[in-house]
Formats: C-alpha cells, sequence, structure tokens
C-alpha cells in the first residue's frame, strides 16, 4: 500500500505534526502573497482593519454564544484577549470582567480597538502593542486566542505561552 504525504508516521510524533503545521503555514502564505500580489504579509492586518471593524460592529456580542460564554468564565475576574483585533471580544468581555488586556500587534487593528475602548469609556482594558510571542504580560484567569494560528509557523511554543498564561481557562 503506498503511503499519502498526509499519512503521519507509525509513531505520530510531535515533532511530525509540528514540522507538519509549519510547512502548510508556509505554503498558505506563500498561497495569499501571490494571489493577493502583495509581497511579505508585514501589513497584511492594518489594510483589512477597516472592514474587520465594520463587520464586528454589525454582529451582537450578547448573542453570540462564545462572548456569553466567555462573560461567564471571566465575570469578576480577568481576561487575555491575545491577537485582539478590533476588539471583538475584548470589548464586551470588559463589561463582565474587572481586568482585560489585548495583545494586539496590528497599529490599524489596535487604532480601532482604542477608539472603541474610548467611546465606550472602559477603564479596565489594557492595550499591549506587540505579538504574542514578544509580549510581556501577567498570567490571566481566561485566555482567548481567536482565529490567530494561522500564520504562527511555530505553533507550539506559542500555544505553551498562552496556556502558561491562563489561571483557569485557556
Amino acid at each position: 500500500m503506498l503511503r499519502s504525504e498526509l499519512d503521519p508516521p507509525d509513531d505520530r510524533t510531535a515533532a511530525y505534526w509540528s514540522e507538519r503545521w509549519r510547512r502548510l503555514v508556509d505554503e498558505r502564505r506563500v498561497q495569499v502573497e501571490r494571489l493577493q500580489g502583495q509581497g511579505p504579509q508585514t501589513n497584511y492586518w492594518d489594510k483589512r482593519a477597516g472592514q474587520f471593524h465594520r463587520m464586528t460592529g454589525t454582529q451582537a456580542a450578547d448573542q453570540d454564544p462564545l462572548v456569553v460564554l466567555l462573560k461567564e468564565l471571566v465575570k469578576g475576574g480577568s481576561a487575555l484577549d491575545v491577537g485582539a483585533g478590533v476588539g471583538r471580544y475584548t470589548v464586551p468581555l470588559a463589561s463582565a470582567a474587572d481586568r482585560v488586556t489585548a495583545v494586539e500587534p496590528s497599529e490599524g487593528m489596535r487604532s480601532f480597538l482604542v477608539a472603541s475602548i474610548a467611546d465606550r469609556r472602559l477603564t479596565n482594558v489594557t492595550v499591549v502593542p506587540s505579538t504574542w510571542e514578544d509580549s510581556v504580560v501577567e498570567p490571566h484567569d481566561v485566555v482567548i486566542a481567536s482565529h490567530i494560528l494561522y500564520p504562527i509557523a511555530d505553533v507550539v511554543p506559542f500555544v505553551q505561552k498562552l496556556d502558561a498564561h491562563a489561571r483557569q481557562h485557556c
């Protein structure tokens, strides 16, 4: 029987899956750059920040089952939103948490997040302008990272850091 490239080796090691993930991320990056003719994705999210802000602004956060669950988990505690974007989860969590920290590397995304925080006069949100890998933040009760793993080639330490920063839920 012929084995496919997708078939894992018999031992199914973490190293195999980590390398497989890295190849998938690299292949996706090359494809996205080629299709969009934009070159390296250094400001990929900056260019899309307005679109994300408009899209999330039309969604009722309190009707989102994930937001409802997260607010219940974080009630009276702290939340860390890694890759916070324009604040889809950061902003609604601020009404339930004592403290929310948003880590966001994209200047474009961050500008909308900071504006939303100011518009709502939220005083319990801190924005950290950094990648997760380079950020220095303390542990929180609840850590979320929604839709951010796609470009992360070295996923194992990234996820381990997320887990290490969660006191209760990640």
